[in-house]
């Protein structure tokens, strides 16, 4: 979850640039050795002006490596949402949910996610 300032709108080149940056540093920062395996961030779909964590922002896909254990390879899907914040003043800032697995799509994991994103507060 990134809280951010509502001035202007993310769009989601801009959004996949940054989790492009975020996951090689996380990755980077972590790996025992340096890694040959780079990371790419593709958006996928995208809902144009859509706000609310009922439908997903836009969906991308993370192709980065694994630097935690198995320093192979790893496919992440991932559903960014976004809504106005509810402890910004004037609707100055927002929020963007994110939802990233490996297997986004399967009910176990929707089992652990779906509640999580419903316990957020939206009004």
């Amino acid at each position: 979850m990134w809280l951010i300032d509502n001035v202007t709108a993310t769009p989601p080149k801009q959004l996949a640039q940054d989790m492009d940056l975020y996951f090689r540093g996380l990755m980077t920062s972590v790996a025992k050795s340096p890694s040959t395996f780079p990371t790419k961030v593709t958006v996928q779909r995208i809902q144009a002006s859509h706000s609310g964590l009922d439908q997903p922002y836009c969906s991308m896909e993370i192709r980065t490596w694994d630097a935690f254990f198995t320093q192979k390879p790893l496919l992440l899907q991932v559903r960014c949402f976004q809504a106005p914040s509810l402890t910004a003043a004037q609707n100055y800032q927002k929020v963007l949910y994110f939802e990233v697995s490996p297997r986004l799509d399967q009910k176990d994991v929707q089992g652990v996610l779906a509640p999580l994103r419903a316990s957020w507060p939206t009004d």
